[in-house]
């Protein structure tokens, strides 16, 4: 990827940690407005009709928050936005903006294929844009050829994943055609666009053996978003800051599937950055106030400004009163019907799809909240989703990590049992029973129900996190480092697993393992405040005082106003205080 190479050459790079639930829209969305999903809105792909009818979607009417291309452009800053997803109607949002909608082929042909209303703005680019969309059933045979070289073309057993690969490859040209079309004007200042080929190529082929015909789609994908990316930093020229982000990662997971990673990655260079600039702790909700920095406007949200990007920024400002969302070019007919009286039949099959996409929207807003730490929210959030899907699995597992974590035990014991109930073979029931077992006020004995985890959840690494933390709750510390043991021979990246080990071996009384395995687990996600501040105990154990504040230090910031932080560095600093008075006292 040479013109990424180019910019990391000249610029820098960071790992950024996402935000979970794990899904485009709602990452983005945080990306775009600098909130984490509860706050914003977009809570996962589809949202109920405004006419309760059906199901859609998500669109414009999801947002609760601001963009950060709204901010600037109320502060005079033209912008241009490109299939951001979660946008439609373009219509509703200032600047240039052309919607997810405008990508997405229907009829048989390029001929048969109309722009959907609304989703280019201003309308008078709709012309001259709707000319360069690909569809798919257009002559991409060399193109995919190059994505998938040696295929047998006429193998019907190929032509369903060919076509794939050829809808992929019009979907990202039909994006960056828009873009490239866009960027050749003198119209904007700030341009948005989000290409989402990476993504489709790597969850239908990530499984692919290796040395498999469709081998080469992920490495392609690569390539063409290399090229599509020095286009677009041509067009705006030598003196354009470029930003390249990444939400999140995937990786192969078990039943030849993609797992969605919380860590992604973002490339920075232009005027005003520092070449290979440090950036520890980037975080997604941070991109949108950095770049409205820049431009000296502030804003209200989770995220913070990572400074060095800003070095030569003008002096903060408020940011600037935002109009209200444009209303549209014509009244709803339905909702004259509605106010008539009239009343649609909804159908089982509609009934069905709102149901779930409420669920889905409950469930997002659960692990949102769990997130924050909002455990009796997200609990109250997770119970709603469950009433309207009794039966997920993902759902109750949820909903009693929330029950745990507020203390409530004994609600585990009712929630393992429903799970035992739907999947006998699941280890999340006999996990939660464990959970009961070990942590309620009944006597019981958590072993059987471990045991059964273990063996039904082995190769999932999460479980066996789960398992290694009750464990560690046991004082089973042998028995919990080989729980995480196991989940980082699977997952080496996951650093509650590596955070886990720390804390086993300090209760086996290794203290220089035990950091080595917290320095881990903070070198895999940097905002994970607990293992900055069992490393500065750690630290000051040792005696290594000074290296210990700044540990704490780290970990109050990323979780200010805990008191027992606040305490541990209080008293730390007070001692390192006495120390110096004593070591600057008369010879």
């Amino acid at each position: 990827m040479p013109a990424l190479q180019r910019l990391i050459d000249r610029g820098t790079m960071a790992t950024v940690a996402s935000a979970e639930p794990l899904t485009r829209e709602t990452l983005l969305t945080t990306l775009a407005t600098g909130l984490l999903p509860d706050r914003h809105g977009v809570l996962g792909p589809l949202q109920i009709r405004a006419d309760g009818g059906g199901v859609e979607a998500t669109g414009r009417r999801s947002w609760q928050a601001a963009a950060f291309w709204e901010v600037l452009e109320a502060a005079g800053i033209r912008t241009a936005c490109i299939d951001w997803p979660a946008t439609a109607p373009a219509i509703r949002w200032p600047g240039i903006h052309v919607d997810d909608r405008f990508t997405i082929p229907s009829g048989t042909g390029f001929d048969t294929w109309n722009v959907p209303p609304g989703c280019v703005s201003p309308p008078g680019l709709e012309a001259d844009l709707a000319d360069l969309r690909l569809h798919p059933a257009d002559p991409l045979g060399p193109e995919v050829m190059a994505f998938v070289p040696g295929a047998p073309g006429a193998d019907p057993a190929m032509a369903a994943r060919l076509a794939q690969v050829g809808a992929m490859v019009a979907r990202a040209g039909t994006t960056h055609a828009a873009a490239a079309h866009i960027a050749a004007t003198p119209d904007w200042d700030v341009l948005c666009v989000a290409y989402d080929l990476l993504h489709l190529a790597k969850l239908a082929f990530m499984a692919e053996p290796a040395g498999g015909l469709f081998d080469g789609v992920i490495g392609q994908a690569c390539a063409l978003l290399d090229m599509m990316l020095g286009r677009l930093v041509a067009l705006a020229g030598e003196g354009a800051t470029v930003m390249v982000v990444s939400p999140n990662g995937l990786s192969p997971a078990a039943g030849n599937t993609a797992s969605a990673r919380p860590r992604g990655m973002m490339v920075v260079a232009g005027p005003g950055i520092a070449a290979d600039a440090l950036l520890p702790g980037a975080r997604l909700v941070d991109i949108a106030p950095t770049l409205l920095a820049r431009y000296g406007l502030s804003l209200a949200c989770d995220g913070a400004v990572l400074t060095p990007l800003t070095i030569h920024a003008p002096a903060p400002r408020p940011a600037p009163e935002l109009p209200g969302i444009p209303a549209g070019d014509e009244p709803d007919p339905a909702l004259a019907l509605i106010a008539l009286g009239y009343v649609d039949t909804v159908s089982v099959a509609q009934q069905r799809a709102m149901a779930d996409a409420e669920a889905a929207r409950l469930l997002t807003l659960g692990i949102a909240l769990t997130a924050r730490g909002q455990h009796r929210a997200a609990a109250a959030a997770l119970e709603a989703a469950s009433a309207h899907s009794p039966d997920n699995i993902g759902i109750l597992r949820r909903l009693a990590r929330c029950r745990v974590l507020l203390g409530e035990y004994a609600a585990c014991l009712a929630l393992g049992r429903r799970l035992l109930a739907i999947d006998t073979f699941s280890p999340w029931g006999h996990l939660i029973l464990a959970s009961w077992a070990a942590l309620g006020a009944a006597p019981a004995d958590p072993e059987p129900y471990l045991v059964s985890a273990r063996a039904l959840g082995g190769d999932q690494p999460e479980v066996l996190v789960r398992i290694g933390g009750l464990e560690l709750l046991r004082h089973g510390y042998d028995a919990a480092a080989e729980d995480f043991t196991s989940a980082l021979a699977i997952d080496p990246d996951l650093g509650e697993a590596a955070y886990g080990l720390g804390v086993a071996n300090l209760g086996r009384g290794d203290p220089l393992a035990a950091e080595l395995w917290m320095r881990r687990a903070i070198a895999i996600e940097h905002n994970q405040p607990l293992a900055h501040w069992q490393l500065g105990a750690i630290l000051a154990g040792q005696n290594r005082l000074r290296e210990a504040a700044l540990s704490l230090e780290t970990a109050l910031a990323q979780n200010p106003g805990e008191a027992e932080i606040v305490a541990a560095l209080d008293s730390l600093r007070q001692y390192l205080a006495a120390a110096v008075i004593v070591s600057a006292g008369p010879a």
